[in-house]
């Protein structure tokens, strides 16, 4: 049975980087020219922003998310105040736990899911490639994307 998710009229946060969500996909079936089997999803709450960074592996996750902290926050001139991650050990390990620490960034945990929720990064997981046309947007939460609805 496909439960339906009413599309969040409210945004919870106030500015962008406010709150990062973010998640990893793979091993896709295809390696990419660089080698890469993986792809760290990052989503800002505020404006559904996304960018993808792909990964020869979950392994790298750490290096790329850092990275990637500093350049956005220098970019924009703003901090990242939270990140919520499942409880995967590519975010649920020490070096994560430090950067976040010393950087001050809030690192907070999505619940277990016990409802039917697919994150844009599950979607990842279930298809070798994706166009924009192949996503069902009655499946992806709109906590992570937005529906065409919520763009109007």
């Amino acid at each position: 049975m496909k439960s339906s998710f009413k599309t969040k009229d409210i945004v919870s946060t106030s500015r962008p980087l406010e709150l990062l969500h973010i998640d990893i996909f793979g091993p896709v079936n295809t390696t990419s020219l660089y080698g890469s089997k993986y792809g760290l999803v990052i989503v800002d709450d505020y404006n559904r922003w996304t960018w993808v960074k792909f990964l020869r592996s979950e392994d790298n996750a750490y290096d790329v998310f850092s990275n990637f902290c500093t350049q956005i926050q220098s970019e924009k001139e703003m901090k990242i105040l939270k990140v919520r991650s499942g409880h995967g050990g590519e975010f649920e390990n020490e070096p994560f736990e430090a950067f976040c620490e010393k950087h001050g960034i809030i690192h907070e945990f999505s619940s277990p899911r016990t409802y039917t929720d697919k994150s844009f990064a599950d979607i990842q997981d279930s298809k070798d490639t994706l166009e924009p046309d192949q996503i069902d947007a009655s499946e992806v939460s709109p906590e992570v994307v937005p529906t065409p609805e919520a763009q109007e």
